[in-house]
């Protein structure tokens, strides 16, 4: 048994030396020629296994550390400080509130004290003659009793009267308004009728002010009768003319009291 394994790896070698000079010739591979004969098909399997590199152990890794300070040996051993409050992911965050400026307030007025407000001026108060006034005022009641006694009681009347003038005759309701009165006037007992003012009065102003005295009336044919009685005319200032506002009649105690349109006895 010993001889034919002995032939067995001297046909091996042959083979394989003879295959090595083929692959030289064919490649010319220099490096194949001088590397050394394959004696046996071991060598094939022969790998080399390549050194990794070793982790260092903790002891090792110790040493070849510098040596730390106090102050670096105090940080170290000082604990980690945990967050005082977790934090938190908003997956969905909400923008934050518009803040809207106020709008600017409205300066203040100023309003001037007492003492502060200029003074006005006083305008003077023209000075009123009462005198001048009061004299005016009988004439104006005479220039009336002349119109009464040239155009009648009625035209009169409504010429010097003020537009909602007042007519009071004793025996007779309120007559109310100059139209009024003229009608009232023009329908009655016709005749002439004067009068004689005794007194005049005006107020401070001078727009108002009123006369008194003594009236006569005498009727037309065929009776022919006279009365007389009192009187009380107001008058009023308007657009700087003296205007009949009220008047007023009523028959002498003398005589007997039979009435008649003007409200006045007959004799």
């Amino acid at each position: 048994m010993a001889e034919p394994k002995q032939k067995f790896r001297r046909g091996s070698l042959l083979a394989g030396t003879s295959a090595s000079l083929v692959l030289c010739l064919v490649c010319g591979c220099e490096a194949m020629l001088s590397s050394p004969a394959i004696h046996s098909p071991k060598d094939y399997a022969v790998v080399t296994p390549v050194p990794l590199p070793s982790r260092p152990s903790a002891q090792t890794s110790m040493l070849q550390q510098p040596p730390r300070t106090q102050a670096q040996k105090k940080a170290s051993d000082r604990p980690l400080e945990q967050p005082s409050s977790p934090v938190v992911v908003v997956s969905n965050p909400v923008a934050p509130p518009v803040q809207v400026a106020p709008a600017p307030a409205k300066p203040t007025e100023h309003l001037p004290s007492e003492s502060e407000k200029p003074l006005r001026k006083i305008e003077a108060v023209p000075r009123v003659d009462l005198a001048a006034e009061r004299s005016a005022l009988m004439q104006r009641d005479v220039t009336f009793s002349d119109a009464s006694e040239k155009k009648g009681p009625a035209e009169a009347f409504y010429e010097f009267m003020s537009a909602d003038a007042a007519l009071l005759r004793e025996g007779d309701s309120p007559i109310k308004g100059k139209e009024a009165i003229k009608v009232r006037m023009a329908a009655g007992q016709q005749g002439s009728m004067t009068w004689k003012p005794e007194e005049a009065s005006v107020g401070a102003h001078a727009d108002m002010g009123f006369t008194w005295g003594t009236y006569v009336f005498r009727s037309q044919a065929p009776e022919r009768r006279t009365s007389r009685g009192q009187y009380v005319t107001v008058w009023e200032k308007q657009g700087g003319q003296w205007k009949v506002v009220l008047w007023s009649s009523s028959t002498s105690p003398t005589q007997a009291p039979r009435r008649s349109e003007l409200g006045t006895g007959t004799q």
